[in-house]
C-alpha cells in the first residue's frame, strides 16, 4: 500500500462478525484445560483414581453442579472445563512419574544359602537398619512399603507379614500365570 500526498488509496471496514458459531461444540473443543481443573483432576489422582475412574467422577460432579440442561450440554463441550480422555491420561503419566517414581526400584538384594523364613526376616531387620526414618515416600520404616510383588515362597510372604503387617503383599504376574496353566 502507498500513500501519496495524504490520500489513502485503500480503505478498509472491519465488522465483528463470524462465518461460524464462536461458541460451537467444536470450537469449545479446541481451548486449553483450566490450571483449576488440572489441579482438580490431580487431586483426584491423589485420592487413588485411575484416569478412567477420575473423569468419571469429575462428570458425575458436572451433572450435579449444572442448572439445566442447556448448562450441561456447554459444559461437557467445553475443553477448557471438561478435558478430553487423552489430557487427563497425559495428565495421570505426569502426575505419576513425579510423585510415585516412573519405575520401582528394587528395596534390596540379599543372597543366602536357604530360603527360611528366619533367615528372611533377618536380612530385611537388617535392611531396615540402614533405612532412613522417612523412608518410603514418609512412611517410614516401621509401616515399610505399601505393596511387595513376591513369587510363590510361603517364607517370603511370611516374613514380609512379620516386618511390615500394613504392607500388601501380591504375587508377580509370572507366577499366577504359571500356576492357573499347571
Amino acid at each position: 500500500m502507498r500513500i501519496e500526498k495524504r490520500k489513502l488509496l485503500l480503505y478498509v471496514n472491519l465488522e465483528n462478525t463470524h462465518n461460524h458459531i464462536p461458541y460451537s461444540a467444536e470450537s469449545l473443543s479446541f481451548r486449553p484445560v483450566c490450571k483449576i481443573i488440572r489441579d482438580k483432576y490431580i487431586k483426584l489422582f491423589k485420592n487413588g483414581h485411575s484416569p478412567t475412574t477420575a473423569i468419571y467422577t469429575y462428570e458425575d460432579n458436572l451433572h450435579l453442579a449444572a442448572a439445566d440442561e442447556k448448562e450441561l450440554i456447554s459444559l461437557l463441550a467445553d475443553r477448557a472445563i471438561n478435558p478430553d480422555y487423552n489430557f487427563v491420561y497425559n495428565l495421570f503419566k505426569k502426575y505419576r512419574e513425579i510423585n510415585l517414581g516412573a519405575r520401582a526400584l528394587p528395596l534390596g538384594l540379599f543372597l543366602t544359602s536357604g530360603e527360611s523364613k528366619i533367615t528372611i526376616e533377618f536380612v530385611i531387620n537388617k535392611l531396615k537398619s540402614i533405612l532412613p526414618q522417612n523412608a518410603f515416600f514418609g512412611r517410614g520404616i516401621d509401616l515399610g512399603p505399601s505393596v511387595f510383588v513376591t513369587d510363590d515362597s510361603a517364607a517370603e510372604r511370611n516374613a514380609i507379614e512379620l516386618c511390615w503387617p500394613k504392607s500388601g503383599r501380591f504375587l508377580c504376574v509370572f507366577h499366577v500365570l504359571q500356576a492357573l496353566w499347571r
